[in-house]
């Protein structure tokens, strides 16, 4: 019997025993969102790094202010995204 380990076998071997981040997000209005990230990793930097990569990539790093409301080794952190006219 021969296997051929592939790259998608290796990734659905990978991340069946990942345990990946909870993100809850709500819109509290048509300007402001509130991220509740939860994380065992406590990567809550990266969250924000992503947040704002998004907004350098979509070109809006200037009408977005992001505001993590907790410390970032937390495992549960509050993430407030507002949109800045």
């Amino acid at each position: 019997v021969c296997y051929y380990l592939t790259l998608e076998s290796i990734l659905i071997l990978s991340l069946a025993a990942a345990a990946p981040p909870v993100l809850n997000i709500s819109r509290v209005n048509n300007h402001k969102l509130i991220i509740d990230y939860y994380s065992k990793r406590k990567l809550s930097s990266l969250a924000v790094g992503i947040i704002k990569g998004l907004a350098a990539y979509y070109q809006i790093e200037s009408k977005i202010m992001v505001e993590p409301m907790t410390g970032p080794d937390d495992e549960r952190v509050q993430i407030h995204v507002s949109y800045v006219e």
